[in-house]
């Protein structure tokens, strides 16, 4: 997935079903591990 690191780097909030404790910041490593779940 092009330019999504770059769309969500100030705040990756990924409120998209995932079974996530609170919305909070995504470090780039763990934000590369989200993208394949992600459906954009």
């Amino acid at each position: 997935i092009m330019g999504l690191r770059e769309y969500l780097r100030p705040v990756a909030i990924i409120p998209l079903g995932y079974p996530a404790e609170k919305p909070r910041y995504i470090p780039s490593r763990k934000l590369e591990v989200y993208e394949e779940g992600i459906d954009f």
